[in-house]
């Protein structure tokens, strides 16, 4: 379709899966196909914001196609409805945003498959948005992996210290029996005999 300046839609739906799943390699492959088929940059550009576009009215008004609002095959529309469960809003509208800027700097520019791949790093990288669309942007990134994902196992915290046993209640040991030996007793010398005093005789 590049002879007709349109941009192939696989290649749209390849750069809105890239987007969801931050895959910059499959994003940046599909600008080098856009440039090696001689598509213009600018218009492979211009179709992504109209694809940004129908994928905001979609994912706010599920009911777009019968009230008019969205004109594309059924088969795209099922693409687009499985690629919102992947995408929130938030994220939708800071890439229509920054693919809007880029299209003002893709004009007149010296080179465009430069812009084209600076535009995509941007579209990538919502952690180097310091905005409050770069806020909502990672949250809602967040916010659907873990819905696709499910529930993820909880990370494991430090282990709890192992419970130490309870202490065994015990009676107090009994003090051991100990044999006292008396002291001997000091022995005693005999008293000395004293010879009983004789009578003095008279003069």
């Amino acid at each position: 379709m590049s002879q007709l300046g349109v941009t192939d839609a696989t290649m749209l739906d390849e750069v809105v899966d890239a987007l969801a799943a931050g895959d910059g390699a499959q994003m940046f492959s599909v600008v080098d196909r856009v440039v090696e088929a001689g598509l213009d940059p600018r218009r492979f550009a211009a179709d992504l914001l109209e694809r940004l576009r129908d994928l905001v009215v979609l994912h706010e008004v599920p009911d777009a196609v019968d009230g008019g609002l969205l004109d594309a095959p059924e088969s795209q529309i099922e693409t687009m409805r499985r690629q919102n469960e992947h995408l929130g809003l938030a994220q939708l509208s800071r890439a229509a945003d920054l693919v809007s800027t880029g299209l003002s700097e893709l004009k007149g520019a010296t080179a465009p498959r430069l812009q084209l791949e600076l535009l995509c790093a941007r579209l990538l990288l919502p952690a180097v948005d310091d905005t409050d669309a770069g806020l909502l942007a990672r949250l809602d990134r967040l916010e659907h992996r873990i819905a696709f994902l499910g529930d993820a196992p909880a990370v494991p915290g430090p282990a709890a210290p192992a419970a130490r046993p309870a202490a065994r209640a015990t009676a107090p040991a009994a003090p051991e029996a100990t044999t006292s030996v008396a002291a001997p007793e000091p022995a005693t010398e005999p008293a000395p005999v004293v010879p009983p005093a004789r009578p003095r005789s008279g003069p």
